[in-house]
């Protein structure tokens, strides 16, 4: 909620289905004006890099620290801080999961009275996506199909969507693609793929469960 300077008491009540309610009070201080950070993440081709397809983090540090996740569709790998007052400020990716690496690697922002958008980075890295369908696995529920994708050593792990879609946004290499359900026991055919990313995005990577 945008604030204007001074301090503003806030009331929050809630209230359950059978009538009894509560209430909790505090105030927020604005001692000064704030500005935000902001910018995308993409591949070379523009593809926008969101938490879950890749596994990267936006780490600020400087006169304030903070973690933050790039959103997913549809706005896949905008970031944004806000909150910041006037001061210098280091910007930087980081890949939880895969190797990607991102030009530049960090950008050093001076917040003085605005704010500062297009802080952009730019990594190569490809799609690795496919669908699964586990309508015959007894109980299964969408959206309960976990996927992997590992380069042997490090691995990113996703759910696909309430359709059985899914999507990794990863760098060349080679990798091993698996599937399991959160709630039930079910058999998937392949049992797992491996894919080449070389230089293009990789479609169809699909499952059958049973």
């Amino acid at each position: 909620i945008p604030l204007v300077l001074g301090d503003h008491p806030i009331t929050v009540t809630a209230t359950d289905p059978a009538g009894l309610s509560a209430s909790a009070a505090t105030a927020v201080s604005k001692p000064a004006d704030s500005y935000s950070i902001s910018g995308t993440l993409t591949t070379q081709a523009g593809v926008g890099l969101g938490y879950l397809a890749s596994g990267v983090e936006v780490q600020l540090t400087g006169d304030k620290t903070a973690t933050t996740t790039p959103l997913p569709e549809p706005n896949a790998g905008q970031y944004a801080f806000g909150c910041l007052v006037d001061g210098h400020y280091t910007v930087t990716p980081v890949a939880k999961g895969l190797g990607l690496a991102f030009t530049p690697s960090l950008r050093n922002v001076t917040l003085a009275g605005a704010n500062a958008a297009g802080q952009d980075f730019q990594t190569t890295a490809f799609v690795v996506a496919g669908s699964v369908d586990s309508a015959s696995c007894a109980g299964s529920i969408p959206g309960s199909d976990i996927l992997k994708i590992s380069d042997g050593t490090n691995t990113l792990s996703a759910a696909a969507n309430a359709s059985g879609a899914y999507s990794f946004i990863v760098p060349n290499d080679t990798y091993t693609v698996t599937v399991s359900n959160a709630f039930v026991v079910c058999t998937y055919s392949p049992a797992g793929r491996t894919v080449v990313v070389d230089n293009a995005d990789l479609g169809g990577i699909d499952f059958v469960g049973n």
